[in-house]
């Protein structure tokens, strides 16, 4: 058995070889073109046999081949290893222009780095008029692409790639994500990397790093709004925003919560801002991008952003100007009926403080995506990720269409994802089916009048969280027929949670099979806050489809759980809760048994109130739905009305369901036909939320209207449209009215 040899001072092995039918072994080795070729004057050396001895070795070639044969010779058996050494073939490199002609071709030998391109991208016209050649890249769009130090293996292509040039500009926006290890900083005209800088790519979780005194320019508009995307790791403190040696702001350089974006909102001359990291050593950034404003396809008023109905382009650039408003005082983004497509976009981030997203209805306004399912994850499909403190929303819904019935084991994907504190969701709609809604740990949120549908630990994560009046819906676990059980909840508390997860005057509908009411996720075994949750008058429209026990006993960590109900009911009222339900519940290596009853006394019960559970804030008060002006008369095109001393902030119109307008004042101008059509008025609370609609006097009688269009057993507002659950108002029940408070 041969050992190894060395030519040219590089050592070969015998595993090298291969052994062919004649039951020698050979093999094949490439020299480059500046080394000297193996033969008789240029021997291997260093030859040693593991087994055997070495006979004499042989050479037969020329300059550019030569066959090397080396017997060895073990046990009276002779065996040759026959070395080819050939030269390293030459690659062609072709070089394809944006029009897809072909520039011309370069040479380069195997296994050496391209070292110069004989096709200067600066000279590479492209195609689209504002467009440059940026790179030769490896496939025909952005991408990877080929340096001079890359090594050449085989015959490639290069492609040139253009893309749009940045300005400037009065509403482009540019995105620059430096959390993406294909990111380059040189394709870009709005982002520059100064000189002695020593910014660079760390990883896609962290992003670039960056040190103390390092700068980047930024090119902006006359309007603009610069967002950073700071990681909760590393040690930097601040981002300075400069106009030359003028800082014009300090943000943030990172943040306890990852992934949270800092804004700068700049007005003044089209020019090139600084960007200038202060840091105590390495610092983290994992996005910039720049919104410019000056055009708008929304409308500002005050305070208020408007966007156009079903228009995602102008929603998603009414949030990101939302996101980047100075101050603390309440943004209000309203949105009317319509649908919000964000395609294969996830986690489209609320990160500024006190933000109210208001929808004109929760059945109308539905703002969805449809990540494909390579995507799910706990977190990385999400629709909505907000990491805001004090958001508030109304009247809409949120929808995740990531194939869940196609994902196989999993289908992860939020539909809202929570990393802020004090959340209020007032009638909002939550539609997926596994984690659809991620809780923030050690935060408190507020849920009422709300839905949210799912199939596995379909409200998931940490924080005190109470829903009060919502309705939980639990879907199929297989697509078609009622299958598999649902779980509804998996808490997962770290330090700050008391109460955990308290559902009050709920109604659980169920589509699955069957269901339970949650399971315990987190924690640290003996830790003091364990994963809990609390049942407290729930509706059960399937009572006899709970799992026996109610709730899952077996945790799916080191920790268990504190579970509890008091007085469920079935939907005629009748108490459905058993008397006693005391159970052993376990973590998942069977061990840290707790056994207790779950069934609450009424005194027991007493104590996961909302006041227990929110002690230093009121969030029902701020979620308080208000009367609209019932003073509200029409005449010759102009509404006018005396405001309620009410607290009412703004006034929404709308004639026959659509759209009119916002107003802070006491009049609207609008043209309606009092012969047909119904306009009515809203009034919006402290936090923007537009309560039930009243009719505006001499337009037409909506309550006749409502009758008309009212069919057995439908519930049809007083605009005459039909609904599937009454909120608060007047509605049309078998052709009566009735009053839903």
């Amino acid at each position: 058995m041969l050992g190894s040899f060395s030519a040219n001072g590089k050592t070969i092995t015998g595993e090298s070889f291969e052994m062919g039918n004649d039951g020698n072994y050979a093999a094949t080795i490439e020299l480059f073109k500046n080394e000297t070729m193996i033969s008789e004057s240029n021997p291997i050396a260093d030859v040693v046999a593991d087994n055997g001895e070495i006979g004499t070795i042989t050479y037969a070639g020329d300059a550019d081949n030569c066959i090397v044969t080396i017997p060895v010779t073990a046990n009276s058996q002779t065996v040759n290893y026959i070395a080819n050494f050939v030269r390293k073939p030459i690659f062609t490199l072709t070089y394809v222009a944006t029009d897809g002609s072909t520039l011309g071709t370069q040479q380069v030998e195997k296994d050496t780095k391209i070292g110069a391109f004989d096709y200067d991208i600066n000279n590479v016209s492209a195609i689209k008029n504002g467009y440059k050649a940026r790179g030769w890249y490896k496939q025909n769009y952005v991408g990877e692409k080929y340096t001079t130090e890359s090594v050449v293996t085989e015959d490639i292509k290069l492609y040139a790639v253009e893309t749009e040039i940045e300005v400037a500009s009065l509403s482009k926006e540019y995105e620059f994500k430096l959390n993406d290890k294909l990111f380059y900083a040189e394709d870009h005209d709005a982002f520059t990397l100064h000189e002695d800088a020593k910014c660079k790519f760390h990883d896609t979780t962290h992003g670039w790093s960056a040190y103390n005194g390092d700068k980047i320019d930024l090119l902006v508009g006359p309007k603009a709004i610069i967002s950073i995307t700071v990681c909760q790791y590393g040690s930097g403190t601040n981002i300075l925003v400069k106009k030359g040696e003028e800082t014009l702001a300090t943000l943030a350089g990172k943040d306890d919560t990852d992934a949270k974006i800092v804004s700068y909102s700049y007005e003044g001359e089209a020019t090139t801002l600084t960007l200038e990291m202060v840091a105590g050593g390495e610092m983290y950034i994992h996005n910039v991008k720049i919104s410019n404003v000056s055009e708008t396809n929304y409308q500002q008023d005050g305070q208020w952003f408007i966007v156009k109905a079903g228009d995602t382009s102008s929603f998603l650039d009414a949030l990101k100007i939302a996101n980047g408003v100075g101050g603390t005082d309440r943004v209000f983004i309203f949105l009317p009926n319509g649908t919000y497509d964000l395609g294969t976009a996830v986690q489209t981030p609320i990160s500024r403080d006190n933000i109210s997203l208001i929808g004109q209805s929760t059945e109308g306004v539905n703002i969805k995506n449809a990540p494909p399912v390579s995507m799910e994850g706990l977190t990385s499909a999400s629709t909505i990720h907000n990491t805001g403190n004090n958001l508030y929303m109304q009247d809409l819904t949120l929808q995740n269409e990531l194939d869940y019935y196609g994902a196989g084991a999993a289908g992860r994907a939020n539909a809202f994802h929570d990393g802020g504190n004090r959340t209020i969701a007032m009638n909002v709609k939550l539609l997926s089916y596994q984690d659809t809604y991620l809780t923030a740990a050690n935060k408190q949120t507020y849920w009422e009048g709300s839905e949210i549908h799912g199939t596995v630990d379909f409200i998931c994560g940490g924080g005190d969280v109470f829903f009060e009046g919502c309705k939980l819906v639990t879907e199929t676990r297989k697509k078609g027929a009622k299958s598999g059980e649902t779980t509804l909840t998996a808490h997962q508390p770290q330090t700050a949670e008391k109460f955990g997860y308290v559902f009050n005057n709920c109604t659980i509908e169920n589509q699955s099979a069957t269901f339970n009411y949650g399971r315990a996720w987190g924690g640290t075994s003996g830790a003091t806050f364990r994963p809990t949750v609390t049942y407290l008058n729930t509706t059960l429209n399937q009572p006899n489809e709970i799992s026996k026990t109610r709730f899952t006993t077996k945790a799916m960590n080191s920790q268990t759980g504190i579970f509890h109900e008091y007085n469920s009911k079935d939907k005629d009222g009748n108490v459905v809760s058993p008397a006693s339900n005391v159970l052993t519940f376990t973590n998942n290596a069977g061990e840290d048994k707790l056994t207790y009853e779950t069934i609450l006394t009424a005194e027991e019960a007493a104590g996961y109130t909302i006041d227990k559970v929110f002690t230093d804030w009121t969030p029902a008060d701020y979620a308080r739905q208000l009367d609209a002006p019932a003073n509200a008369q029409y005449d010759n095109g102009t509404v006018t009305w005396l405001p309620a001393n009410n607290g009412a902030i703004a006034y929404l119109l709308e004639k026959n369901g659509e759209y009119v307008g916002i107003t802070e004042g006491s009049s609207y101008n609008v043209t309606v036909d009092p012969a047909k059509d119904i306009l009515t008025i809203r009034a919006a609370n402290a936090h923007g939320g537009f309560g039930p609609a009243v009719i505006v006097a001499t337009t037409v009688n909506a309550i006749n209207a409502a009758k008309a269009n009212d069919n057995e057993g439908d519930i049809v507002n007083v605009l005459g449209m039909k609904v599937k659950q009454p909120k608060r108002g007047i509605y049309i029940v078998n052709k009566q009215k009735r009053a839903f408070k």
